[in-house]
């Protein structure tokens, strides 16, 4: 096999498991959280299967990745860049460790496969191209997420004392202008249904992210904030572009913990591309 043709199944194999990995990472999050419920208790059956199901195409596709880098190295004719792969993550795959997560702060909110990182490390000197592309978009997440954790802090360097959530995301949107060049108001019917458009409060199509926010003033409006991020669920639907749906939550007082909210979030079941944020104003 050609090096190009090495190249290209490379970054193949790598956007394969890129894609298995966040579905994973997701439900390692999900279980992680369920055991701090219900301390430390082992899984419930339902859990127990969707491990199962998911984490063998994930080593399989982490294996066929393994071995395809060792062979674009090889064809490459690097003796000591294959030394030091290797060294790095050794010699022949390692099934146990491809099934290690890392902490959940390394990519927020869900942990990320240790093994994969360390394979991405060295696609780039490979000229993978699209493993840099990986790297810029995971960086611009982490900003735009940093942001989002950070709105009340945000807020009060800007002196803004919310009463609304136009008043909370309207700042927030402006800073987010400056730091990506697409970010912009929602355009009419980015969302369209037939009797309704949905227009998110920001987008962000560099990162393919759209962002909504729900003022809490009290924990009885808490049930009402949660029924309309069910409603745009539905409705944030017919554009493919968008794969990240962030709902920030912003409580104007400390009146709820973040382990309880997340508990109200879990008991919605709401899809994996909706990341939730909790943010308390004072």
């Amino acid at each position: 096999m050609s090096v190009e043709a090495l190249s290209a199944r490379v970054t193949k194999l790598l956007l394969e498991a890129e894609g298995l990995e966040t579905t994973l990472s997701q439900h390692v999050w999900e279980t992680e959280l369920w055991q701090s419920q219900h301390d430390k208790q082992a899984p419930p059956a339902h859990i127990m299967d969707r491990d199962a199901e998911l984490r063998p195409p994930f080593e399989a596709t982490l294996q066929a990745l393994y071995v395809a880098i060792v062979c674009l190295i090889d064809a490459k004719g690097l003796r000591e860049y294959l030394k030091q792969f290797y060294s790095a993550i050794g010699e022949g795959f390692n099934g146990e460790a491809a099934q290690e997560f890392g902490a959940a702060d390394d990519w927020p909110p869900y942990p990320r496969s240790a093994y994969l990182s360390k394979l991405r490390l060295f696609l780039a000197p490979l000229g993978v191209e699209s493993g840099s592309d990986v790297y810029r978009q995971q960086a611009g997440i982490k900003c735009l997420e940093t942001v989002l954790e950070n709105t009340a802090a945000l807020l009060r360097q800007l002196k803004v004392k919310p009463k609304s959530e136009p008043q909370v995301y309207r700042p927030v949107r402006e800073v987010l202008k400056l730091m990506f060049e697409e970010a912009r108001n929602p355009p009419p019917g980015q969302f369209s249904k037939s009797l309704k458009n949905y227009a998110p409060d920001i987008l962000i199509p560099d990162l393919f992210a759209a962002v909504e926010y729900k003022y809490v003033p009290n924990e009885a409006s808490l049930k009402s904030a949660l029924a309309g991020i069910a409603e745009d669920v539905g409705g944030y639907t017919g554009d493919t572009k968008y794969k990240l749906f962030y709902a920030v939550f912003y409580f104007a007082d400390n009146f709820l913990s973040r382990k309880r909210f997340l508990t109200f979030w879990a008991e919605k079941k709401f899809p994996k591309e909706w990341i939730p944020i909790f943010v308390i104003g004072k």
